[in-house]
């Protein structure tokens, strides 16, 4: 049993008592050795670039990136070396779980039921303002950078795990959603009697991601039930923000028409003010525009 499903024995039971199995895939082997070679100190970026060369198609996406408006360089980038040693081993890593992850859990959710582009791009945006956030924030550990951006990617994750597990059911959310004119989460409490938060948190969990991580995922659009002296609150806040103002934007769709309630002492710990909020959203919008036009989903 994970330890999430230990520290959380309602859910345990919930999913026990539920008609169908709940499927976590694993993350895809590409991305986990490439995690395993940038955690280790003695990894070069002959080491990094040999990975990449596997997969064609990720050689293609870091130099698209590379050579996108957002690095605004005046000679293109043709070897796959430089691109790297440009962007640096977070950024890569962050690329790779872009786009290994989005297309390893995309597998057969496309549909018209489902917005798989919107949802990820969403989950784009998101993980873009935690990069503003963190520019603007005076009160904040400036190391969660990769943290923040790759928890805003696969924040929504539990959707999309419980699309895959339970599509009927999942269907019937959303509908039901529309007709109450209800969030998503409240829906999914309804069929489920659990959220894509909790199922998200546990699939993270699972995957061995950091506690902050494992409780953003958890709590982004409830965040006035985390106590705001829990050690992960600023982390928290950072994708509860991030998020909200992703939905304020426009920015994909995450499935859900409503924005979450806006939880201030998540604004306030972070060392952030009403001024900060436009100036982060021009930012965001245009980092967003530059981005989407370099990623295919």
């Amino acid at each position: 049993m994970s330890n999430y499903l230990l520290e959380h024995p309602q859910l345990k039971e919930k999913l026990d008592a539920f008609d169908g199995e709940l499927i976590i895939p694993s993350l895809p082997d590409i991305y986990l050795r490439l995690r395993e070679l940038v955690d280790n100190p003695e990894s070069s970026v002959s080491d990094v670039t040999t990975l990449l060369s596997q997969d064609p198609s990720l050689v293609i996406e870091v130099l698209k990136t590379v050579n996108s408006a957002a690095y605004g360089l005046r000679n293109p980038v043709v070897k796959v070396e430089q691109a790297v040693s440009l962007l640096g081993f977070d950024e890569v890593v962050n690329l790779v779980l872009a786009n290994t992850v989005v297309n390893h859990l995309s597998q057969g959710v496309e549909g018209k039921k489902f917005n798989t582009k919107g949802f990820w791009e969403h989950s784009m945006g998101v993980a873009i303002f935690t990069k503003v956030i963190l520019q603007h924030a005076s009160k904040v550990n400036k190391e969660w950078h990769s943290e923040a951006y790759v928890c805003g990617l696969v924040h929504d994750v539990g959707k999309l795990i419980l699309y895959n597990s339970f599509q009927n059911e999942y269907i019937q959310a959303l509908a039901q959603a529309e007709l109450e004119q209800i969030a998503i989460i409240e829906a999914e409490e309804k069929v489920f009697g659990f959220n894509h938060q909790d199922i998200g948190a546990l699939v993270m969990d699972e995957w061995g991601f950091s506690r902050n991580t494992v409780k953003a995922v958890e709590m982004h659009d409830t965040l006035h039930y985390l106590d705001n002296v829990d050690d992960s609150f600023p982390f928290v806040s950072i994708i509860h923000i991030a998020n909200i103002l992703s939905k304020f934007l426009d920015f994909g769709h995450s499935g859900d028409k409503f924005i979450p309630r806006f939880y201030p002492d998540g604004y306030g710990v972070l060392g952030l003010t009403v001024e900060n909020i436009w100036p982060m959203c021009v930012q965001a919008k245009k980092a967003f525009v530059q981005l989407k036009a370099s990623i295919t989903f």
